[in-house]
């Protein structure tokens, strides 16, 4: 049952990060992972990056990174009540 309950939870989270990271780019034409990486290694690796953060931009992308793990919680409470996982 562990077993089927971690793939479960791996699955949950790939797939409400994979939706997050739609409606979020849909909405603002970014992704995720600019607010996570430092200035210097994000200019590195892309050099021609046209997005300007500012400090309310990055506390968007947070935002919405901490909202998919709130959405997660109710489903990962749920495969431990059942018995799938011993989390709690």
């Amino acid at each position: 049952m562990i077993i089927a309950g971690l793939i479960l939870i791996v699955f949950i989270f790939f797939a409400a990060f994979v939706a997050a990271q739609f409606f979020f780019y849909r909405h603002t034409k970014r992704a995720f992972w600019r607010a996570f990486m430092p200035l210097a290694l994000r200019k590195t690796l892309l050099p021609d990056d046209t997005v300007k953060m500012d400090v309310f931009t990055v506390i968007e992308e947070y935002i919405a990174v901490l909202l998919i793990g709130s959405f997660i919680m109710l489903p990962t409470i749920a495969l431990s009540c059942m018995g799938f996982l011993s989390l709690f």
